[in-house]
């Protein structure tokens, strides 16, 4: 099995907790994650040339899903702590205790990865983020959401090579879609950085858009768009995201909003107050049809600098132009409907 090809990094099973780094803020987000069914492995001696040197490897497949979920879940229910417990504090009041505290959403996602000692496609996430805030221009170009693959929970799960066992089975994101490597051989995954039209034995790459023309005219298996809406004086604007994913442990589909608003020194500044995003229209079987509603109550609502709505559907599902909506609404007021169209 693949436990024997590498070491455990973490021999505790013992939970760990969410806190502040001081002692104003702690919060116990009672997680449900099953450690003693996660390995972090040391694969450096076995994968063959340069690349990431360690990977978590999952029993199954529900272990995976079900570590993914309980992450966004405790980030969800940290944040909702942490702003509950300054409720008194307005927004600005509210940003000067998150750089007191150096407080952080994604704490939860760091507690997990601390505790298998485990260098994360998140983390190198979060460091790439806050070098882009420095900037202060917020640029779409250097925007890390467009050069990294996932959502913060499936990215904590990811080396920083974006590679994942789960069931014996080694699998490697790319943009494009991803591969799979079902005899457990990281020496594989060196041969994948320059690969052409010959795949090596027991590997096989699975697009994440149609390969029929016939069908990619009609629906997607893949497809996301995003932009930016100011209001009148271009002081506040928001980054709106709408998109469909397919990953090996299924489909998504995701709407996003972010607050953005102008400081006083010119520079723009990611900031937290009320936002929503929501997701309606339909989505279809793997080969476009029939066409089932999107199951949702209507949009989300939070205090937060990112709010996204996510809604699951099964892998290899698509969706067909013009049937997917996005809501979109934040930074005081400003709102917007998105919709996936590539006809």
């Amino acid at each position: 099995t693949l436990a024997v090809l590498g070491a455990l990094a973490v021999t505790s099973c013992e939970k760990p907790k969410t806190n502040a780094p001081v002692s104003e803020f702690e919060f116990d987000t009672n997680s449900q994650i099953v450690y003693s069914n996660i390995q972090n492995l040391n694969i450096a001696s076995l994968r063959g040339g340069s690349g990431c040197e360690e990977i978590l490897a999952f029993e199954t497949m529900d272990d995976f899903k079900h570590t993914m979920n309980e992450l966004e879940r405790q980030c969800e229910a940290y944040d909702d702590g942490f702003v509950a417990h300054f409720a008194d504090l307005d927004e600005e009041q509210l940003y000067n205790k998150e750089q007191e505290l150096n407080y952080s959403e994604f704490k939860p996602n760091t507690d997990f990865e601390n505790y298998f000692q485990f260098a994360s496609s998140n983390a190198d996430y979060l460091v790439a983020e806050a070098q882009y805030l420095e900037q202060g221009d917020l640029n779409e170009a250097d925007d890390p959401e467009n050069h990294f693959i996932g959502e913060p929970e499936e990215r904590s799960l990811l080396n920083g090579c974006n590679e994942v066992v789960i069931n014996d089975t080694i699998y490697k994101l790319t943009e494009n879609g991803y591969f799979e490597i079902s005899d457990g051989d990281f020496g594989k995954l060196a041969l994948l950085d320059e690969f052409g039209e010959d795949l090596p034995e027991n590997v096989r790459f699975v697009g994440g858009e149609n390969s029929s023309s016939m069908r990619s005219v009609y629906c997607m298996t893949v497809w996301g768009d995003s932009d930016y809406k100011s209001n009148s004086s271009e002081t506040r604007k928001i980054r709106w995201w709408l998109k469909k994913s397919d990953q090996p442990w299924g489909g998504y589909l995701t709407a996003k909003t972010r607050n953005i608003k102008k400081r006083n020194n010119g520079k723009w500044r990611i900031y937290r107050t009320k936002a929503k995003a929501g997701i309606s229209g339909q989505y279809s079987h793997p080969y476009c049809s029939p066409e089932y509603d999107v199951p949702t109550n209507g949009p989300k609502e939070k205090k937060r600098r990112t709010v996204k709505q996510k809604v699951w559907v099964k892998r290899s599902y698509t969706i067909n132009s013009g049937k997917l909506h996005g809501y979109h609404w934040g930074a005081g007021g400003i709102e917007h409907n998105s919709t996936l169209i590539w006809q």
